[in-house]
Formats: structure tokens, sequence, C-alpha cells
């Protein structure tokens, strides 16, 4: 994509993307962190014999120059994701899974694009010598909304179009992630492209897998998932410790409980 894309009216500061890349200016410094290869997401594909594309996204880290935001950084961790409008096979481009442990969220606000997002805890039943899960969450999050993960639960980021997705992902600064869904390659349900559009098909790894419960970008509209916290908005809560309820998710002041949404 050759095309400058602004998105300061999500981020509150001059950050824009082009080329495949996301840039920043003033007195803020997006740094790549690291492109997001194939080789680390291919044990979670319906296809793990995929030898193309070679990278299908990149991690950047958000930090702040000027001193009077310091405070963002020094409370949130800041990573800009984009994964490009591409196809693993037949399945849409997603992140690995990850779960946070403890008690923080994760928030995930996409800046460009669409998402799906799927959540859910997996274990292995010896008896059955299967792997089960309890509720499974899909959620569809357009540009300029958002949605918080709950600590401890399992989740992939999925772009859902065939154009590249950007997406802030903000945590505390104490909360550790670690890998989810290897051992059975990837989430209870792909996103696959068929007639055109996405499709939620079952993973055959697991059995018994219950319905996911979804939640659709326009209930979001009714909540405060349907906004972004932009950069300022971000310090200003900080600075006035009078913290947006997503913020109170992030920093385990309280504790998300997803199934409030149905």
């Amino acid at each position: 994509m050759n095309k400058r894309i602004l998105l300061e009216k999500y981020f509150g500061i001059p950050i824009w993307f082009e080329r495949n890349k996301i840039f920043s200016g003033g007195d803020y410094e997006v740094t790549k962190l690291s492109d997001i290869v194939l080789s680390e997401i291919n044990t979670q594909t319906i296809n793990s014999e995929l030898m193309y594309p070679e990278t299908i996204g990149t991690r950047y880290s958000l930090s702040v120059n000027e001193n009077s935001l310091s405070l963002v950084q020094n409370s949130l961790k800041n990573e800009i994701i984009m994964l490009h409008g591409t196809l693993l096979g037949i399945e849409y481009a997603k992140t690995t899974g990850r779960r946070a442990t403890g008690k923080y969220s994760t928030l995930i606000q996409v800046m460009y694009g669409s998402a799906f997002i799927i959540l859910h805890n997996s274990f292995f039943d010896k008896a059955e010598f299967t792997f089960k899960t309890g509720s499974v969450y899909i959620v569809k999050v357009k540009v300029g909304q958002c949605f918080v993960v709950p600590p401890n639960m399992g989740y992939t980021v999925v772009n859902s179009q065939l154009s590249p997705l950007v997406f802030h992902k903000i945590t505390a600064k104490d909360s550790v992630e670690e890998p989810v869904f290897d051992n059975h390659k990837g989430a209870a349900y792909y996103v696959i492209y068929k007639n055109s559009k996405p499709e939620k098909v079952i993973n055959p790894y697991f059995r018994d897998v219950s319905k996911p419960k979804e939640i659709s970008s326009i209930k979001l509209t009714s909540t405060f998932f349907n906004k972004c916290l932009t950069i300022p908005d971000i310090f200003n809560c900080l600075m006035c410790k009078d913290l947006d309820p997503k913020l109170r998710f992030v920093l385990g002041i309280d504790e998300f409980v997803i199934d409030d949404m149905f």
C-alpha cells in the first residue's frame, strides 16, 4: 500500500501508515520491534506446511519523547501491530495465541481495517484423549472500536479483510503474556476466505466445541468499546486519576467479565 493513511484520528498523535510501514512525527517515536513471520504462526494454522508468505506483519513499540507524557509509558506498554492483507493458505492473517497471566487485561484498539478477536481457554481431556474448550467468544471489531481481553484467557487477533489491519495493543507495564494454542493447531475456530468473505470454521483438533458467543461490531456501538482511547486521552486519565473503565481493566483495578456483554 503506497498511499499514506493518516491514523491521527484514533491515536490523537501524528502517526501514519504507508508502504506497509508505520511512521510517526513530533515527540513520538514508533520503533520496529520485529517482523511477524510465518514460521512463528504456522503451527497454529490449518496447513502447517505453508512456506509463503514469509512475513505476515510487523510489531512496533510506541514511545513518547516529550517529558510531560512520560506518565503514559511509565504505566503502560503500547504496541502497534500491523497485519498484512494476505492469506495463510485459506486463512486470514492472524497473531499467535497469547494469554495475559495474573490480574491485568489487554486492550485491543483497531486503528485501521477490521478484526475478529477469538477468545477461549482450552484443556486436554485425558479420558477422551482430545482437546476441549470452555466458552468460545468471537468479537468483531471495526476501525475506531476496541475490546478488552480478560486476564488468563487465550486470544488471537485475526485480520478480517484482504487489506491491512493496524491495531494498538495496550497492557499494564507489569503485565506478562504467555503463548497458547500451540498444542492444538490454533484457536477452536479458524477464519477462512470462502465465497469472497470470511467464514468461521471449527478447528478439527477440538471435540464438542460449543457454538461461539459472538459480539458484533454493531453491539459494540452501544458500549464504551465504540471509541478508542487516544494517547492524550490516556495521559489525561492517568494525570487526573479519573480512569476510563477500559484503563481500569488494563491496570487490574477492575475485572472485566466478558459474559456481562450478553
